[in-house]
């Protein structure tokens, strides 16, 4: 298996920095875990330590960001470093607006009466409400920075996907000038798409995020049974992809209706996957595969917070991703779920976007995964590995079974000429 040589990391360059007072710190961290998978942004108390001299430090990541983003509430008046942060971005607006945007978020309707910080009116401005969350805010300044030509792209569904596709649950994607390395990829697959819950993220008697969750609020297995029932009983009535599809979405709907009715936040969350960890060797794997060609997917029936919490860095190591995405108030309380379209029978319609995205086929790609939902997935690929079997089905469906946690034993079944 070839060595790719090391590469000198390219200049620092934000895409964002966020400026806010200490006091908004809770919805600071929420929206730089949003935005942090699919672009480079700043925060102070995220990406410095004790040691660093922070002045310098925030002075410089503040004058190599592309965009600003002011946090404004009640407390930003009396904000006194948030004020210096905004004066010195606006100052560089002026100075370079190709190079530089200033974007305030008011964390409420009444924030948009609060005095600003010197005239921060702007035309993108975003206020939070009931209609925009803050996933949403995220996901428009994102689309912010495609639209000016800088940065990073914003990620999201690439444009060139074929018309019409199905994108609920497509969390990340390449930007569209984006090109599959395919071509220069010697081996036999081309692409190789994942399971996240028991297979890249584990822990203790852990299975599904959605029971992780489930057990931690204490909701009884009656309740539980009869939301799988009822989807079950929407699934078989209509055997379309849309009817099939619609249930899956009325059961997480329904789901995310208890989480709220039992006041799940985001904190909350936090605490429920700090036990969970990646597999071994995940990262290094992931990283070899892509260095020598392959198109790397993930696809998940499971909870994109899991990811968020435990693989933050994701975007460096997945060109796809396929997941269910919480979203939730500026104080952190669940507010509602985007579910996916991608789940079941659903994960094989995901490789074949993929496949007809990259321009290969189904028997150049790999699937592994290890539960009875990856079924329909594990048929499609040519090679479907179990990493681990946890049931009869993906044990009996699987054409390689791994039971050691470490992900590097599957590529010597991957990097085949």
């Amino acid at each position: 298996m070839p060595t790719p040589p090391e590469t000198s990391p390219s200049p620092v360059r934000w895409d964002f920095f966020l400026a806010h007072a200490h006091a908004d710190s809770a919805v600071a961290r929420r929206l730089y875990e949003l935005l942090q998978p699919h672009a480079r942004a700043f925060l102070d108390a995220a990406c410095l330590k004790l040691g660093d001299d922070w002045d310098t430090e925030i002075a410089r990541a503040q004058r190599e960001s592309w965009v600003t983003v002011v946090l404004v509430s009640s407390r930003t008046a009396k904000a006194y470093y948030q004020r210096e942060e905004v004066a010195a971005a606006i100052q560089q607006a002026r100075q370079n607006p190709d190079s530089h945007r200033v974007v305030p978020i008011y964390l409420s309707l009444a924030d948009q009466d609060t005095a600003t910080v010197y005239g921060l009116r702007l035309k993108q401005g975003l206020t939070l409400s009931e209609t925009l969350s803050i996933e949403d805010a995220a996901q428009k300044l994102r689309e912010l920075l495609g639209q000016l030509g800088v940065g990073t792209p914003a990620t999201g569904p690439a444009p060139n996907l074929p018309p019409g596709t199905d994108t609920r649950g497509l969390w990340h994607a390449p930007p569209a000038s984006w090109v599959a390395p395919i071509a220069t990829n010697r081996w036999r697959y081309k692409a190789i798409a994942f399971d996240v819950d028991g297979t890249l993220l584990r822990g203790p008697d852990f299975e599904f995020s959605w029971s992780r969750i489930w057990a931690a609020l204490n909701v009884s297995k009656a309740v539980q049974n009869e939301l799988r029932r009822e989807y079950r009983r929407r699934a078989e009535a209509d055997p379309s992809r849309a009817a099939r599809i619609a249930a899956y979405q009325k059961w997480c709907e329904e789901a995310v209706g208890h989480f709220k009715r039992r006041g799940l936040t985001r904190d909350r969350i936090r605490q429920i996957t700090t036990p969970l960890e990646l597999t071994q060797n995940c990262r290094d794997s992931l990283r070899k595969l892509r260095e020598n060609g392959l198109v790397v997917v993930l696809v998940s029936g499971g909870i994109q917070t899991f990811l968020e919490d435990r693989f933050p860095d994701v975007r460096d190591y997945a060109d796809y991703i396929f997941i269910n995405q919480l979203t939730f108030a500026p104080d952190g309380a669940l507010q509602g779920i985007h579910p996916s379209s991608y789940d079941f029978e659903g994960k094989a319609e995901a490789l074949d976007l993929v496949c007809q995205h990259v321009g290969c086929t189904a028997d150049e790609t790999v699937f592994v995964g290890d539960h009875f939902n990856d079924e329909a997935i594990m048929l499609r690929a040519k090679l479907s590995i179990a990493y681990p079997p946890q049931d009869s089905v993906s044990e009996g469906v699987a054409s390689v079974s791994i039971r050691e946690d470490d992900l590097s034993l599957i590529l010597p079944h991957v990097f085949v000429e």
